[in-house]
């Protein structure tokens, strides 16, 4: 039990930083990518402390929406993997992880659940993929203004096929319009929408997204692009 609290206590830098970046602080890309070299080295155990339900619920939801595991899924910011092992262990045998972390990148590559994992960034730049280059995205705990920024979503419409799927995570004070981060993210997918490029299927309130935490699961069906 010593051993457990011991282990807590090091590994509870996740709270402080989640609070860091409600309370509007920002990073730039070098400092999060540092951050993220930091923090990798613990990751995967502090979210189980942590008690993170994300790659349980969200490949649960992707066996769902996407029942051939073996069409072709972009794990978008797909960190050290969790998603992807969460998702092998359903069936999905053709998933391809992007990053822009090389920590997380080299990481996940030894998990043995991916195809092939890249390191990219998501948002402002294109992904380093053809148009109807997969079935579906899935973006887990990554949208936020530290983060991949909402016009992301625009490049997984174009990478994702018509007909395909796209289902990601945010957090609630992320899609707020009070939060300017809010605003270009409601703003970003009132647009795809209205121009017939997405349609929203489904939307999920976790409750307990981590201890303490909870998110919103999305999911929406891609028609086309104008």
């Amino acid at each position: 039990m010593a051993d457990k609290q011991h282990d807590t206590k090091e590994l509870m830098e996740f709270p402080g930083f989640i609070k860091r970046l409600e309370d509007g602080e920002s990073f730039g890309g070098d400092a999060m990518e540092k951050w993220y070299d930091h923090w990798n080295q613990i990751y995967d155990k502090e979210h189980a402390l942590m008690e993170y339900c994300g790659p349980a619920v969200v490949s649960t939801k992707m066996a769902q929406v996407c029942p051939d595991g073996s069409l072709p899924v972009l794990d978008c910011a797909c960190g050290t993997g969790l998603i992807g092992e969460a998702m092998k262990s359903l069936g999905f045998t053709d998933i391809t992880g992007v990053d822009f972390s090389q920590t997380s990148v080299d990481i996940a590559s030894k998990k043995g659940c991916y195809k092939e994992v890249i390191r990219a960034e998501c948002g402002e730049k294109s992904l380093p993929f053809e148009d109807n280059s997969f079935d579906s995205v899935v973006a887990i705990s990554c949208l936020g203004h530290c983060h991949v920024q909402p016009v992301a979503i625009r490049d997984w419409v174009r990478v994702v096929k018509p007909g395909g799927v796209i289902v990601f995570t945010v957090r609630p004070f992320y899609f707020r319009d009070e939060h300017e981060y809010g605003k270009r993210f409601n703003a970003q997918i009132e647009d795809l929408v209205e121009s017939g490029q997405l349609r929203q299927e489904s939307k999920d309130h976790i409750s307990e997204w981590w201890k303490g935490t909870d998110a919103y699961l999305f999911v929406f069906r891609v028609h086309g692009r104008c």
